[in-house]
């Protein structure tokens, strides 16, 4: 059981507030995890000594896997499984207020999407999209936070990570990219990719915009290559 969050919840009854309620999972002999609502109350004596508690208790395990299935939904990518544009401007927020400075953002864009789409179809494009989820999964911590931020936008913020760990973040996804590519025998994944880092009073969505500019670029950049490729090949 959550034992700690339950002493916490008993210490705040007081005669004035005798009543305290709450849930708490519960591991049962089986391994099992359970859901349980118990509502104590405090007696008390005349002269406010604790004399004993008063319970009642309730399973609640379905309700609070409904809700906790609720909620997975509400944060996540219904098509990657990462988390979506909602969440991922809370946790900006919230990242803002706190103190995990240097702060990097970065922001990465599905090359020829729509390309894959038109010539193969949206259920082509929904996989090239599924594996770029998967490579950047791979690529960043636990504590980064990978979302996708609508049609063939990525978005990453990385957390107590200065310029020369970005760096290092985005060479180590190049590699898990140039790895995933190789093997598998599809579209390859191409995305460009731009980064800014932020130290604390700066805003966050500043470093976002900076890095979708960077990106942008990239992108940009990226174009010319192939059109210039493609001139070369089709006029030799």
């Amino acid at each position: 059981a959550d034992q700690a969050m339950i002493n916490k919840q008993l210490a705040t009854i007081t005669p004035a507030t005798p009543l305290v309620d709450f849930d708490h999972r519960v591991i049962m002999p089986d391994g099992m995890e359970r859901w349980h609502h118990w509502t104590h109350r405090g007696i008390f004596s005349n002269d406010g000594t604790l004399v004993e508690f008063q319970a009642t208790g309730r399973d609640i395990t379905r309700q609070k896997l409904l809700e906790l299935k609720l909620h997975d939904l509400a944060i996540h990518d219904h098509l990657t499984g990462l988390y979506n544009r909602s969440y991922f401007f809370h946790r900006m927020e919230r990242l803002e207020q706190g103190r995990r400075f240097p702060v990097s953002v970065m922001m990465l864009d599905v090359d020829q999407l729509k390309m894959v789409n038109d010539q193969y179809g949206h259920a082509a494009g929904d996989e090239l999209l599924n594996r770029t989820a998967r490579v950047l999964a791979a690529a960043f911590r636990n504590e980064d936070v990978i979302a996708r931020l609508g049609g063939d936008e990525f978005g990453i913020l990385l957390p107590g990570t200065d310029v020369v760990a970005c760096g290092e973040a985005v060479a180590r996804l190049q590699q898990v990219l140039d790895t995933h590519n190789r093997e598998y025998a599809g579209t390859p994944v191409r995305f460009s990719c731009g980064c800014h880092t932020v130290d604390q009073g700066n805003k966050l969505a500043d470093a976002l915009s900076e890095a979708d500019s960077r990106m942008y670029l990239e992108k940009q950049a990226r174009m010319v290559e192939r059109y210039a490729a493609r001139s070369a090949a089709t006029n030799p």
